[in-house]
């Protein structure tokens, strides 16, 4: 710790400079009031108390009180140099302070000549200056937005328990022989740095920690602006922590993507939290340079570890001397223990910590005892302190170390102000119980002192906004520890590592600015990880189970929101009923749409299981919109992403919005959803794959002589030969389908005649079994759907994997999808021409490296995940939607004549020369074939709903949501396939009342009648064209997380109907072999597709 002293101390030649200097300015700087406070003797006027200051601020705060005491006075007077000062005592006096001084002086001259003051109103002869100019406001905005609001402070709170966590489980599980300052100044110090900075700055900086804590002994020391030559060292050890700042602030903005998503999450690994990257954003728009935003990036590293680190410290120090304060203690942070419902992990609730009273009580009081910080102002105009004139300029300081320890505002009996005591600020208050009518004392926090006699981070409008998080750090911290750990001490060390025959007290050389470091260690022995300790504690446990099985067997619904009745009354909620329609193996979906007609309302909750917590289902096409597409900051995919971690763990469907990986991750397929590329690559492989699905219909309906045959099996294995060909190629078998159609041809070669056939009857026509790649997708795609309904989607996948039919599904694709790619890699050297999406992923990342001068990563398993995901999304979405397309064909066929007709003079050219339109033709507009689509979409939506969760408190529809509540959106029934329920629009939020779509229902068209006219608008010369925005529809979903593949669905759906509707007739079925009940997979599709075929083109195949 001589380094503090060696940083400050002044060389000879230094001091004689000074002293020359100081004499011949005392001649002039005797001041002339005559109505003086006591002054603080300076035995060499200006000098003596100016270097004690500097160098022993804790020894000089020591005779100021002495000298407060000795005069029965609230202010003494002494010199900074050649400034006059004052130290300040007493409430009212610092309010007096706080009200009359100045603006905060900055080394940037925007900010030094800012004088509009920090309020929303301009200071008074300030109000012509422009707002782009209120340097001040603007940066104190910053702070209030993402920093010191409960919703920011929270995210920063996260990220810092899981990395502080992390470092702890790393470790070894039995430590010996640790030494606690130390041991905290890396991890926490590591921890709170990520949360703020993000985990690039280490990157770049490895040495950060080790620089940083130089820094902070010197940092107090360098705010008073001696010249260099006074603070060589110091100055020397600022620079150096600047230029990793500066590092860290070029590569940020070198490397974040401002136009992605991740501009809006609370954290990404570049610039850390939101407080970072939008100061950084603020600082460039007020066209200051990335050297200030380093340099206030060094302020920030102080602002957030010069207080905590030490505090907690102090805080275990006390409590490890203390074995009742530290069960106590341990007692509070073990009831706010939760396990996460989604993930089962083990978690800390942060805003119950901050609120326990004992914790509470011990943060103040561990602040109050060893944080030592002078308040400074200013003087911008002459005033009066407790009777005293203070001229203009000169400075007053009120010190903590004072203030804090005045026995009679903080003292109690047999516990001085100037002991710790844990205990000092709690209160015990008195009250019925209502269930026994006894009477029970419960702790509550009340700070013992006035809060104006409390200023560890500083007053009034200049106090640290970063206060809300470092309470936060201070007590997860020690959460952590006590819950976490049994600790035992060893003993006391000085500095130097010899033993100490007294425990910790303040380090004096750190007073005045921070919170004083311990002048001594702490050693421990043993630090051992927490474990269960025989009977009492496994009886204890038993208690709270049955105890918390007694309380969560039923339903217990939030207020206010509709819900089914009889679900209380049962141990399962709603989940029997639903149940039910599972019998049969019918879809359960449905009974979702039905709710909001049974209630006539927008909201419900319903009740998922036993011991579920509520679930709220919002049936209207504004308010899921609106929480879609607006209020991503509300919600998240919650337990959809551990589904899909289940089988693609590296792929984009696989992370929240905010994790880091999410943006890059999708980007590497970004290009397979470009117009350029669905147009030239997927149309055409689309339009031959469908090409061969009406030849096998064509062999088929040979072979059923005019009878009904099931196209169910032939439309998923056209769904999965049109994403293949796109995505990979279909290789020499070209795919399920053609092989249907070599087989079937051969199998017509030796089919007898028959003379007479039942035309109602079905025939079921021979075909192969599914490919092997096939049976394998379909596999894992019955493994996603299955984990939607699974309480716990991780064990789900874990036991569900071990099984062989999983483990050779998911080795068939994976070992497919890498040959491919190996396969993909020379063929893209010699010509360079993509052929299917894995070789535009491919060549995406081979240029990539390229430009960063590095190897491009071939088996990175993203790439592998984000094709393999394509496949999914694209096979079973496009084969339901297909089936649904195939039945309104046939249940409506006005509208399949219409269809024909129009797609006979859109494609006219393709009609006279008596050929199927080109790729290039089925991309072209075709206002009636895209109306079909839609009412199709809307009519059937393939998902039906979809499940989100809260991820905090939150209001919908004037009901309020706890955080990590399920809600699910339906995407079609009330408003969009249903008629509506009535909204009081006073409840819609704000985004959604400010959301006018052109309509919000179809109440007014008959919503339950399929019409496809309802999409197609007509201009000023009566011409018709299609317009997706017409009505509402969320057939996919909506916002930033909407279907991915949208593009590539509608297009495939165009192109293969196209050519069908082109082909076919779609003859009338018997109606006794009609059946409309559907099935759940990831989508909800019929179980049957019976047709009857008659060539509307003979010849055109």
């Amino acid at each position: 710790m001589d380094r503090v002293i060696s940083n400050t101390a002044l060389s000879p030649t230094s001091l004689v400079v000074l002293c020359v200097v100081i004499a011949i300015a005392v001649t002039w700087l005797r001041s002339s009031n005559s109505n003086q406070p006591p002054r603080l003797q300076d035995k060499i006027p200006y000098i003596t108390n100016t270097i004690q200051y500097l160098t022993d601020a804790g020894r000089f705060i020591d005779r100021v009180k002495e000298k407060l005491e000795k005069a029965n006075s609230d202010i003494v007077r002494f010199n900074v140099g050649f400034i006059p000062a004052y130290v300040v005592r007493g409430p009212d006096n610092l309010l007096l302070m706080d009200k009359h001084w100045g603006m905060h002086h900055h080394e940037i001259a925007k900010f030094a000549n800012d004088k509009t003051g920090r309020g929303k109103a301009p200071a008074p002869g300030t109000e012509t200056v422009p707002e782009s100019e209120r340097y001040w406001l603007g940066h104190d905005r910053l702070y209030v937005n993402y920093l010191a609001n409960r919703q920011n402070s929270d995210a920063l709170a996260d990220v810092f328990h899981r990395t502080f966590l992390q470092q702890l489980n790393s470790l070894s599980e039995e430590w010996s022989t640790i030494n606690l300052f130390e041991t905290l100044k890396t991890l926490m110090a590591t921890s709170a740095i990520t949360s703020l900075f993000g985990t690039r700055i280490f990157d770049l900086n490895p040495d950060l920690i080790n620089v940083y804590w130089q820094f902070d002994d010197i940092a107090g020391h360098l705010v008073w602006g001696l010249p260099k030559f006074l603070q060589r060292r110091s100055v020397a050890t600022k620079d150096r922590l600047h230029s990793m700042t500066l590092k860290y602030v070029n590569s940020a903005w070198e490397n974040f993507d401002w136009d992605s998503s991740e501009s809006e999450s609370p954290w990404d690994p570049h610039f850390g939290s939101r407080l970072c990257r939008e100061t950084a954003k603020w600082f460039r728009e007020n066209n200051f340079s990335n050297h200030a935003a380093a340099g206030h990036a060094v302020g920030a590293l102080f602002g957030l570890n010069g207080n905590t680190i030490p505090i907690t410290t102090w805080i275990m120090m006390h409590a490890i001397q203390d074995p009742v304060l530290f069960e106590a203690l341990r007692k509070e942070a073990l009831s706010v223990y939760e396990d996460d419902p989604l993930t089962g992990e083990r978690h800390v609730n942060t805003q119950k910590l901050i609120n326990l009273p004992l914790m509470q009580s011990v943060y103040v009081e561990a602040m109050r005892v060893h944080v030592s910080f002078n308040v400074t102002r200013q003087a911008s105009q002459p005033l009066a302190i407790g009777g005293y004139a203070i001229e203009k300029g000169a400075l007053v300081q009120a010190c903590s170390k004072i203030a804090h320890f005045e026995e009679s505002t903080w003292g109690v009996e047999g516990h001085p102000a100037s002991e710790f005591w844990a205990w000092r600020h709690i209160k015990s208050v008195a009250s019925v119980d209502s269930a026994t009518g006894k009477a029970v004392h419960q702790d509550q926090f009340a700070m013992k002192g006035r809060p104006s006699s409390f200023f560890p981070y500083g007053a009034g409008y200049v106090m640290c906004p970063g206060r809300f998080f470092a309470k936060q750090e201070i007590l997860l911290a020690v959460a952590i520890l006590v819950a976490n750990f049994d600790i035992e001490f060893e003993q006391w060390i000085k500095e130097d590592g010899s033993d100490s025959d007294r425990p910790a007290q303040d380090d004096g050389r750190y007073a005045a600015f921070i919170a004083m470091h311990p002048d001594r260690e702490m050693v421990m022995d043993e630090l051992k990880v927490l474990k269960i300790p025989g009977a009492v504690y496994v009886l204890a446990g038993a208690c709270v189970l049955v105890y918390f099985i007694y309380q969560r067997a039923y339903p217990r619904p939030l207020a206010g929101i509709p819900y089914n009745k009889h679900a209380l009354e049962r141990f399962a909620g709603d989940l029997p009923e639903i149940q039910e329609r599972q019998k049969d193996g019918a879809s359960i979906r449905p009974w979702f749409l039905e709710q909001a007609g049974k209630h006539q309302s927008a909201i419900m909750q319903i009740f998922l299981g036993p011991f579920a917590s509520p679930a709220v289902l919002i049936s209207d096409f504004r308010e899921a919109s609106d929480i879609l597409m607006h209020r991503e900051a509300d919600f998240k995919r919650g337990k959809k992403v551990d589904v899909f971690k289940g089988v693609l763990p590296h792929a984009h469907p696989a992370m929240e919005t905010w994790d880091p990986r999410f943006k890059n991750t999708r980007d590497l397929v970004r290009d397979v959803m470009t117009p350029s590329f669905l147009h030239s690559v997927s149309a055409p492989k689309v339009r031959e794959v469908s090409i061969k699905l009406a030849e096998l219909w064509k062999l088929k309906s040979q072979f059923a002589t005019g009878r009904p045959f099931d196209v169910a099996e032939n439309i998923v294995e056209f769904s999965f030969d049109a994403i293949l060909s796109a995505a990979t190629g279909l290789g020499p078998s070209g795919g399920d389908v053609n092989q249907q159609v070599l087989h079937l041809a051969e199998v017509l070669k030796e089919k007898p005649l028959e003379s007479s056939v039942d035309i109602h009857r079905p025939i079921e026509v021979p075909a192969l079994d599914r490919s092997t790649k096939l049976k394998s997708l379909v596999t894992d795609e019955e493994t996603l759907w299955k984990g939607f309904y699974m309480p716990w989607p991780g064990l789900y996948h874990m036991v569900n994997g071990l099984r062989p039919q999983v483990k050779d599904a998911r080795r068939v694709l994976r070992n497919y999808i890498n040959s491919q790619i190996t396969d993909a890699i020379p063929r893209l050297q010699t010509d360079g021409k993509p052929e299917c999406a894995l070789d535009y992923v491919i060549q995406r990342e081979i240029k990539a490296a390229l430009k960063e001068g590095r190897a491009p990563v071939l088996d990175d398993p993203r790439i592998r995940d984000q094709i393999y995901g394509y496949l999914i999304a694209g096979h079973d979405t496009s084969a339901g939607t297909l089936s649904w397309i195939i039945r309104r064909l046939m249940a409506n066929p006005e509208e399949q004549v219409k269809l024909r007709s129009s797609l006979r003079e859109t494609y006219r050219a393709a009609w006279d020369e008596k050929r199927i339109p080109t790729a290039q033709e089925l991309t072209s507009h075709a206002p009636y074939l895209d109306a079909f689509l839609e009412e199709v979409l809307r009519y059937n939506c393939p998902v039906v709903t979809i499940m989100i969760v809260a991820r905090r408190d939150t209001i919908i529809l004037g009901h309020a949501v706890p955080e990590d509540t399920p809600v699910f959106l339906n995407l079609t029934g009330a408003s969009m396939s249903r008629p509506s329920v009535p909204v009081d629009e006073s409840l819609r939020s704000k985004s959604s009342k400010s959301y006018k779509p052109a309509r919000e229902n179809w109440d007014d068209m008959d919503p339950e009648m399929f019409y496809p006219e309802r999409w197609l608008v007509e201009d000023q010369d009566g011409k018709k064209s299609f317009s997706a925005s017409a009505g509402p529809t969320l057939a996919f979903s909506a916002g930033n997380r909407g279907c991915w593949g949208k593009r590539l669905g509608y297009l495939e759906l165009r192109v293969v109907l196209s050519i069908l509707i082109w082909v076919f007739n779609f003859e009338e079925v018997p109606e006794e072999i009609v059946n409309w009940d559907t099935y759940d997979s990831l989508v909800t599709a019929p179980k049957e597709c019976f047709v009857r075929l008659t060539e509307a083109y003979p010849g055109a195949i």
